[in-house]
């Protein structure tokens, strides 16, 4: 199976095959092979920081007789994406591979001033034999790719949420909420239990589209068609980087439903 990465959506995926001959870190089904020196929370515009790669290769010495490419990508604007200019941040290539044996790599590269604050996604690469793609969404042959959630800050939630609520109308009922500002907001998620502590099901059958913006919020409207009887409802926001907060829950009571 390829790695595809997993930055969530608008970030692209891509492959890399054969992760088995060589991989970042201990386990190649984790994102365990980068990390900073300083960590992320301590970065400013202009500070230096090295990057640690670990590596694991299983195959003998005459399989990587070009060596390893490596490769690494933030995306600084935040725009979903690392095909800007200065997202690719390390370039690098090392020929001193021996065969089957754990590797310990030093990187270094450079905050750049018009880097945005907050979280920032990464995605790293390593592949031998062969240059790693020039964008963060390209495949390669062998390697693997490994994404990273980097907190440089303490970011404000998503959503700053001026009301929720559930009302009984027509047999339906009627999820109304309204946000004053959505910071990288991506959408919502309903979910639905039929007593307060219960289990919540998810209603809504894609993530419902963010509105709003970091000036200015937006009005929402989702109804629910279960069977008669009382129910508690959440909303939940969920930004590009992947964090939700749940809002709620909401109790309504249904009684000329199904």
């Amino acid at each position: 199976m390829p790695d595809l990465g997993s930055a969530p959506s608008p970030y692209p995926s891509a492959a890399t095959f054969n992760q088995q001959s060589e991989y970042l870190g201990e386990d190649s089904a984790k994102d365990d092979g980068v990390s900073f020196t300083p960590k992320p929370a301590d970065w400013d515009e202009g500070k230096k920081i090295t990057v640690h790669w670990h590596l694991t290769t299983t195959n003998d010495e005459r399989f990587y007789p070009h060596g390893v490419y490596f490769r690494l990508f933030i995306d600084w604007n935040h725009d979903g994406d690392w095909d800007d200019a200065g997202e690719m941040v390390i370039d690098s290539f090392k020929e001193k591979i021996k065969g089957k044996r754990k590797y310990k790599f030093k990187d270094c590269f450079t905050v750049p001033e018009h880097s945005r604050e907050g979280n920032f996604w990464a995605r790293a690469w390593v592949s031998y034999g062969y240059p790693s793609p020039v964008y963060g969404n390209e495949s390669t042959s062998f390697g693997e790719i490994e994404d990273y959630n980097l907190l440089s800050e303490e970011v404000p939630s998503a959503v700053t949420l001026v009301s929720f609520a559930a009302r009984e109308a027509g047999g339906k009922i009627v999820l109304r909420w309204e946000t004053a500002t959505e910071v990288d907001n991506a959408g919502f998620n309903l979910y639905r239990a039929r007593v307060k502590d219960g289990r919540y099901k998810l209603i809504n059958a894609t993530l419902i589209p963010a509105q709003g913006n970091a000036t200015s919020g937006a009005t929402y409207r989702f109804v629910d068609k279960p069977r008669n009887g009382t129910y508690f409802y959440k909303l939940e926001d969920r930004d590009y980087f992947g964090v939700s907060t749940l809002h709620g829950p909401e109790k309504v009571r249904l009684k000329s439903g199904k």
